[in-house]
């Protein structure tokens, strides 16, 4: 087995994984779905450089949206040592 799985001591603890995880994942999705979007109307606008220079810096911004949307859905499923939101 891995090192990396997850065990649950108790039912209320598998439960509350649950809500979390179906939150990330919806959270996720969401944010893909927005930044697949952008990533098509950027490349679309490639022609012109000012709307593409702003759609493509805009386009990174929703990359890190998903990385940190993805962190602090993994840390609510699991808690990092350590780790602060703040």
């Amino acid at each position: 087995m891995s090192k990396h799985s997850k065990k649950f001591t108790t039912i209320e603890e598998f439960h509350k994984a649950s809500a979390s995880m179906k939150n990330y994942q919806r959270i996720h999705n969401v944010i893909r779905s927005d930044y697949k979007e952008l990533l098509m109307i950027t490349e679309e606008s490639i022609n012109n450089k000012k709307k593409f220079d702003a759609l493509y810096r805009a386009s990174l911004k929703g990359l890190f949206s998903i990385i940190e949307a993805d962190i602090f859905g993994l840390n609510n499923l699991d808690k990092y040592e350590g780790y602060d939101d703040n």
